[in-house]
């Protein structure tokens, strides 16, 4: 009986840990454009490797990187963040027609998008957010941007991903006002 006893015991004991999971999302957009536009690709935006772990990480010296044991990312946060972007962008302009790219419907992209996150971590007393961007016409023209914001936050693991919705928000802004140029 103690056998069967104790390891089930330590089965249910280790599911008694809860964690939390947590969601980057952006808010209505604070502007609105009547800019038309054509149809648009939205590349799967590319992140930093610990984004891509499902937890949370701060960065705790210049070399170092801890993860948060209690705290995740409540599904990729790759495609997360892409649909994101595509939301905003949709919201900004009252325009339906942003996919996520490549697509599998028969209609070209008159516009590709395509943003790469290189920093996005909290450290210290502030969240950073550096990104470029790049838009890619059908018709030829190109055009790309950096972005980079550091915002004072909180401490604790719902603060950290308050202050890192309000970065991503800033960035999803910046690219719509590029659009809308």
């Amino acid at each position: 009986m103690k056998r069967f006893f104790i390891p089930l015991a330590a089965f249910m004991m280790a599911g008694c840990g809860s964690s939390t999971q947590y969601l980057l999302t952006t808010p209505n957009p604070s502007a609105h454009y009547s800019r038309s536009l054509p149809v648009i690709g939205v590349e799967k935006i590319v992140l930093p490797e610990y984004m891509q772990k499902g937890k949370l990480a701060t960065q705790r010296t210049s070399t170092q990187i801890v993860y948060s044991g209690s705290s995740q990312w409540a599904g990729e946060m790759d495609e997360s963040l892409t649909k994101e972007l595509i939301s905003y962008i949709q919201k900004s302009f009252n325009h339906p027609g942003v996919y996520g790219y490549p697509w599998d419907i028969s209609q070209s992209a008159g516009i590709k998008i395509r943003v790469n996150i290189s920093r996005f971590i909290a450290y210290g007393s502030k969240v950073y957010l550096d990104a470029s961007w790049e838009m890619v016409r059908s018709s030829g023209g190109r055009s790309s941007g950096l972005f980079s914001v550091a915002l004072p936050t909180g401490t604790g693991d719902a603060a950290v991903v308050d202050t890192m919705n309000q970065a991503y928000a800033r960035l999803c802004e910046a690219v719509a006002a590029r659009l809308a140029k």
